[in-house]
């Protein structure tokens, strides 16, 4: 304890002066520190089981965060009337409903269209400044430890949308609240999209993908057998992605906040790109509810089948 918390005192000073510029050497036992802290798992499906296992005696249930992508009113792609930030959050109260049907679940929704939920909102509201040390320190570790040759530097190859400023501290505040507020799994629900031309237009692809931290984090294993059991659940009824590099189906990532960049997150968080906004199945709103009545079935199911 005594360590984490002077290392934590370090690496703050550290990024108070500039990484770059500070003339501070940092000894062979705090890299070896926060190299270890990589490649230990935060979380183990083994643990998952067991407290599945006993919630009801317990009282101790799975606590599930769903995180519809985005945020109110802001952000996420369109296509025509559809607006992704919407979707997401109409999947989200779809698989809420669905997860909350199993006593061994607790299940949170971090935002509706309109509002953050308000544990989280006053979450972000009383600790801005200390999320953004946060967010600081974790990148602090990370490039300390690829400059090091401790960790390795790693590409999915797959574009995605860069969250900035403020977007981008809410997300990681998110992953710190998750580990005070002792979440299990997070997922991240979104719909895709691709850069082209004519994007009034309907565009080529189509399907779904799950993103998953990559191997070295902390949370990649237990992350990985969750993915794996709800890619094999939405694989029954639904195309997996064929845009290049992404259609191999669960895709490990280093850099998605959502999911844990540079090590931030301790609960296993998957990222799932349920399918390209502009398909027909989107388009009326009958077959959209069919849709995501599938959607939240098959992702309710696989995370059961993991505790199994």
């Amino acid at each position: 304890m005594y360590k984490k918390l002077a290392l934590i005192v370090f690496l703050a000073l550290v990024v108070f002066l500039g990484a770059a510029e500070s003339q501070l050497s940092i000894s062979e036992d705090v890299r070896n520190f926060l190299a270890a802290t990589f490649f230990v798992p935060s979380i183990t499906m083994s643990d998952l089981k067991d407290k599945y296992i006993s919630a009801e005696e317990t009282g101790k249930k799975i606590k599930i965060l769903l995180v519809p992508g985005h945020e109110p009113n802001f952000g996420g792609t369109e296509f025509g009337k559809l607006k992704e930030r919407d979707m997401n959050v109409d999947l989200a109260i779809e698989l809420k409903n669905n997860l909350e049907s199993n006593r061994r679940f607790e299940v949170i929704l971090t935002r509706d269209k309109d509002n953050w939920n308000p544990e989280l909102e006053k979450y972000f509201n009383d600790n801005w400044e200390v999320i953004k040390d946060f967010t600081k320190l974790k990148k602090t570790e990370m490039n300390l430890l690829i400059a090091e040759g401790r960790v390795e530097k790693v590409s999915s190859g797959v574009r995605h949308n860069t969250a900035l400023g403020d977007v981008a501290y809410r997300l990681f505040g998110i992953n710190r609240w998750s580990r005070d507020a002792n979440i299990d799994v997070l997922i991240h629900i979104h719909f895709n999209d691709y850069p082209r031309a004519q994007t009034y237009l309907p565009g080529k692809h189509r399907g779904f993908a799950v993103y998953i931290p990559d191997k070295q984090y902390s949370n990649s294993v237990a992350t990985k057998e969750i993915a794996t059991n709800i890619f094999k659940r939405l694989e029954e009824f639904f195309v997996v992605s064929d845009l290049p590099k992404e259609d191999v189906g669960i895709i490990e990532s280093q850099d998605l906040i959502a999911i844990g960049q540079s090590n931030s997150l301790d609960a296993a968080s998957i990222l799932i790109e349920y399918g390209y906004i502009y398909r027909p199945q989107f388009a009326g709103q009958v077959s959209r509810e069919s849709a995501f009545d599938k959607m939240a079935r098959q992702t309710y199911l696989g995370l059961e089948d993991s505790f199994k």
